[in-house]
């Protein structure tokens, strides 16, 4: 609509099926910034989050292409373990619900190592953040994602918040190409809107127009 994309998930909480995964068609290279207006519409108190990818590509073992966009089918039931054991990317999640409370959420990224075969173990990137008190329903939040270099950001801003969240990339194997997406897990809703990819070049920002 006018105001944006509205993105839910499924209800069937529990169930892989209602997880939702929409990817951005195009494949980017070096550094990036994504940048987004995010706003939680639901009102679920079941443990649940959003989540970023950046630089997504495939581990190219177990008939997985390095291209994500070539074994689509093998993602029709969007499961996380499809994900963390079978794709190399970098991942924030925030809008975290893990109860009645927003005291308890938190933003969190991981960089997926499949060739390791110990699924999440290991991936956590530092730092992590939590009660950060953030994405309240129905509050617009602008968030801006931007990776340089062996550095991860993500700035949040809100009516009466701004946040700033960081992860050392250097701890793990370096990414530096592939696709944007994001993920709802089961009980979501929420509004993307202004939408915009930037690339990072000689310490410029070019602003991509087919996003």
């Amino acid at each position: 609509s006018e105001d944006g994309l509205v993105l839910t998930s499924g209800g069937s909480i529990g169930s892989d099926s209602s997880h939702v995964v929409l990817w951005n068609r195009k494949f980017y290279r070096g550094d990036i910034r994504v940048e987004y207006d995010f706003t939680r519409l639901d009102t679920t108190d079941v443990e649940t989050v959003a989540i970023i990818y950046l630089c997504a590509t495939g581990s190219q073992e177990n008939g997985v292409g390095y291209d994500i966009m070539s074994w689509n089918d093998k993602r029709r039931i969007p499961a996380m373990k499809t994900y963390f054991n079978n794709m190399d990317l970098y991942h924030i999640s925030y809008a975290v619900e893990k109860g009645d409370t927003l005291e308890t959420d938190y933003v969190r990224g991981r960089r997926y190592m499949p060739q390791s075969g110990r699924g999440l173990a290991g991936t956590a990137l530092s730092d992590e953040y939590f009660d950060t008190g953030l994405f309240e329903t129905g509050k617009k939040h602008h968030v801006v994602v931007t990776k340089y270099g062996e550095e991860l950001f993500m700035e949040v801003m809100t009516e009466g918040a701004r946040r700033l969240f960081h992860f050392d990339l250097s701890s793990h194997p370096l990414l530096d190409e592939g696709y944007i997406g994001l993920r709802q897990m089961w009980g979501r809703q929420s509004l993307y809107s202004d939408f915009r990819v930037s690339q990072i070049k000689d310490d410029a920002v070019v602003t991509d127009s087919e996003v």
